[in-house]
Parts: C-alpha cells; sequence; structure tokens
C-alpha cells in the first residue's frame, strides 16, 4: 500500500515543482489535447483528467490515476487594410508553453491538481506608419490557472465535483505618443516615443460541476466558473521610436519630458457557464453540442495610475466589454480499441464592442475548427490536437490618427478606418500516463 501510495505523490509534487513558462489573451476555453480536439465540447464526456479545467465532476468516474502532459502551441497574425488599400500586418507570435495535470482515484472521491494556460492573445503592430499606432500598439494577455479539484459519485451515474484556482495574470499594453518640439527655426517638429505598461498579478476562484454518466450511451454536464478581478502592477517604460533616435533634438527633448516609473491597474476574469449533451450515435460513434456564456460585460474599462515617471498621472482606456456566448459541436470515432479520432466546430461572439474596439486588442465574431487524434499504447495514451480559429472581417470608422500642434497628445483622428482580420493556429501535444 506504501509503495502504491508514493507512486501517486511522488509524481505531484515533481509537477508542482516542475517550473511553468509563460506564454502569450483572451479566454481559452479549448484546453488540453482531447478538450482541444472536441472544440472545448467536452463538459458532458470530461473522460480523462482534463476534466478538472472543464467539468471536475467527471474525475469521480476515472477508473484509473493519470499523469497528462503536453506542449501546446499558437500562432496569431493580424492585418489592417486602409480605406486606401494600403494593408499593415502585426509581427507574427509563436508561443509554447506546457500543462500537466496529475489525478487519482479513491473509491468514490476523485482528486487532481495541475496547471495549465487558460487565457491567451497578443498583438504588435511595429510598423512606423501603422495609422492607428497613436490608438495602440500591442497587447499580450495571458493566464496560467493552478487548479486542486474533487469529485464525489453520488451514484454510479451522477457525480459531483469542486475545484479551487489560482489564476497568474501576465498583462503588457503598449502605444505610441506624439511629441512637438522646436525645429529651431520657429516651426513645428514632431518626434514618437514608445510606451510600454508590463504588469502581473494573481487571485483565487472556484469551479463547480455536475455530470450525468452513462458510459459512451449518454451523458450531461455542467460547469460553473467564478469571476474574479485581479488587481495587477508592475513598471512603465519609455523609449524613442525607430528613426528618431540618433537625432540629438529628439533624444535630448525625450530626456527631459520622460522617465521610466510604476503602474497599477486592474484586470477582470469572467464567470463562465458552460452545458453539454453527448450521445452515442453508432457503437463506434459519439456527438457533444455545447452552449457556453462568458460574463465580460464587467470589464468596463482599464485604469492605469503611475507613479515615479513622467509624465505623471493616470489614463484610462474605455473597455465595456460584451458578453461572450458559444456554441460548440464535437464528435468522436473509435476506429479501433487503441485509436480514437476527434473533430469540432464552435462559433463564438465578439467580446469588444465597436465603441471600444482599438489596435491592441483585435477581435471580432469567430468560427473555429478542430481535430484530434488519441493512440492508446499499454500504460500511455498519445495525443495531438489542432485548432484554427477564423475571425470575422472587422470594419471600424475613426481608428486613423495624424500629428498635431494641439496639445497634450498631439495628434487627431482623421475620421478614416479600415478592415481588421486575424487569424490563429493552436496545436496540443502530449501524452498520458495511466497507473493504478
Amino acid at each position: 500500500m506504501k509503495q502504491s501510495v508514493m507512486k501517486w505523490v511522488l509524481p505531484v509534487l515533481f509537477g508542482l515543482l516542475v517550473p511553468s513558462a509563460m506564454a502569450s489573451g483572451f479566454g481559452l476555453p479549448e484546453v488540453g489535447m482531447s478538450g482541444m480536439g472536441s472544440a472545448g465540447a467536452y463538459v458532458a464526456r470530461a473522460e480523462d483528467n482534463s476534466a478538472l479545467f472543464y467539468n471536475p465532476a467527471g474525475l469521480a468516474k476515472l477508473k484509473k490515476g493519470e499523469l497528462t502532459f503536453s506542449m501546446q502551441g499558437a500562432l496569431q497574425r493580424s492585418s489592417y487594410s486602409n480605406i486606401g488599400q494600403t494593408t499593415w500586418r502585426t509581427e507574427p507570435t509563436t508561443d509554447l508553453f506546457p500543462s500537466f495535470i496529475i489525478n487519482k482515484t479513491f473509491g468514490r472521491f476523485g482528486l487532481a491538481v495541475g496547471r495549465t494556460l487558460t487565457a491567451l492573445y497578443e498583438t504588435e503592430w511595429l510598423s512606423p506608419t501603422f495609422p492607428a499606432r497613436f490608438s495602440g500598439t500591442g497587447s499580450r494577455f495571458e493566464a496560467q490557472t493552478l487548479a486542486l479539484g474533487v469529485s464525489y459519485a453520488i451514484t454510479s451515474k451522477w457525480a459531483v465535483g469542486l475545484s479551487a484556482r489560482t489564476t497568474d495574470v501576465d498583462y503588457l499594453y503598449s502605444t505610441r505618443l506624439n511629441r512637438m518640439i522646436d525645429d529651431g527655426f520657429g516651426d513645428a517638429d514632431f518626434y514618437e516615443v514608445d510606451e510600454d505598461r508590463s504588469m502581473s498579478g494573481s487571485d483565487a476562484g472556484f469551479s463547480l460541476g455536475l455530470q450525468y454518466y452513462q458510459g459512451r450511451k449518454r451523458s450531461f454536464g455542467l460547469s460553473y466558473e467564478s469571476g474574479t478581478e485581479i488587481d495587477v502592477d508592475g513598471s512603465r517604460s519609455f523609449k524613442l521610436a525607430p528613426g528618431f533616435e540618433d537625432d540629438t533634438r529628439y533624444s535630448n527633448h525625450f530626456a527631459s519630458q520622460f522617465s521610466d516609473g510604476e503602474v497599477t491597474s486592474k484586470v477582470w476574469l469572467p464567470q463562465r457557464l458552460q452545458v453539454g449533451f453527448a450521445t452515442r450515435v453508432t457503437i463506434r460513434t459519439r456527438v457533444e453540442a455545447d452552449l457556453g456564456w462568458e460574463d465580460w460585460s464587467d470589464w468596463k474599462q482599464s485604469r492605469f495610475d503611475f507613479s515615479g515617471s513622467i509624465p505623471a498621472g493616470g489614463s484610462v482606456l474605455q473597455r465595456d466589454l460584451k458578453d461572450v456566448y458559444s456554441v460548440r459541436v464535437s464528435g468522436d470515432f473509435q476506429q479501433r480499441k487503441a485509436l480514437l479520432w476527434r473533430i469540432g466546430l464552435a462559433s463564438q461572439s465578439a467580446v469588444v464592442p465597436t465603441n471600444a474596439f482599438e489596435p491592441t486588442l483585435v477581435d471580432s465574431d469567430k468560427f473555429l475548427i478542430t481535430g484530434g487524434v488519441s493512440i492508446s499504447s499499454g500504460s500511455f495514451v498519445f495525443e495531438f490536437a489542432y485548432m484554427y480559429e477564423q475571425y470575422r472581417d472587422r470594419d471600424i470608422d475613426d481608428i486613423e490618427g495624424v500629428p498635431s500642434n494641439l496639445g497634450p497628445d498631439f495628434f487627431m483622428s482623421t475620421g478614416e478606418g479600415g478592415v481588421f482580420e486575424t487569424q490563429r493556429h493552436h496545436f496540443n501535444l502530449g501524452v498520458r500516463w495511466r497507473f493504478e
């Protein structure tokens, strides 16, 4: 008995001690290999230890302990085309980040601990001619969640679950400032300054789950995740934009007008509710349909407070984010005992309304298509999942600005706009080890 317990405890301690790499947004509910391959429509089934993040009630139904390790990658690219049909593109962002989950069942109870990325967004406009640069040049929003979950099987078919969560957030906001100086001949001259605000913070929350599970024949799931407002703090830094560093007129004026300092703000992670139903279509095939809601509307604005820096004071970004609604459908096909295929489709509404749109958060209604495969070999299951996200083209007016001799910002809106477009690619590759 002692040997069996130690065989489970040691991997848990190892998993908690391994440092997790942070990666570059907004909600990423399609975590794990099985869930990503199913487009996040996994609440009713939740048949491996990724149930910790989808529906903790599913943990009590796992017959064996599992240790899962995976590496997830992401690639995002956005573009902006204005009324003159000139196109600017963001820098391509590629990230890799690990996840781990381990679980064990004790009679009617299931326990699990795990850490994974639960929010992901990054964009960066570096072109010096990008016409919306004075509205923002980029952002990075990422959240890593460490969860500890417990599940109890009320009957052979019904189970409930609870998980406690701690979420670490990293938030970077970048913009470009325009400033005016005398060119020495009595006329105005302009130069540009890049400003970065890098912040981090953490807070706790919980999730609840309910599941009815009749094996592959039929299942139902309901999952709720609490929301939280997280205090973040960090640094504020300035540097001359590319092309202005070598002119002493600009560098001397910059040194007297700008100095690095500290910044504080708040970010909001939403409460989420998801309900799903799965049923067997044939002896080898099952399908699941999920409906989801995310409460982003509580994030009304981003207020930044500055200290120890020039210019001092604070600033406010109007967010007015909208609640997100999603429809997810998935299916799996058991080709043979050791080979399972997955496919998923999802549609999700936009977070950012037109009145609060700015180029650091290029968001719109989006469509997802996913696929995955699981290959079993003895005590191991090797899995791969891929997800493609296509954001609907977003027409935005009054997004462009040009230099102006009127302070304090020394730029003015031109009233012009254009079309934003974004695509994202995700993949997840990993292995599950099943143990007694």
